[in-house]
């Protein structure tokens, strides 16, 4: 399965999180478990520094297949 990128700049050192909205049902991303949700117990990703480029975060996420 074909994994979804995320990328975000922020100052080097920063802690990035983001949530992941479905624009068709509203649902959020629940970083548990990959799965869509209402109300997922935990809605916040975690976007990670880019080793060589600095300031750069990216999350990539393919535990789930989604619906385009």
């Amino acid at each position: 399965m074909a994994a979804k990128s995320f990328y975000a700049q922020f100052p080097t050192g920063s802690t990035v999180y983001g949530i992941i909205k479905k624009l068709s049902n509203g649902y959020l991303l629940d970083d548990a478990d990959g799965a869509f949700a209402a109300a997922p117990a935990d809605p916040y990703v975690s976007f990670t520094e880019d080793s060589v480029l600095k300031s750069f975060y990216a999350l990539s996420e393919s535990r789930a297949v989604w619906a385009d």
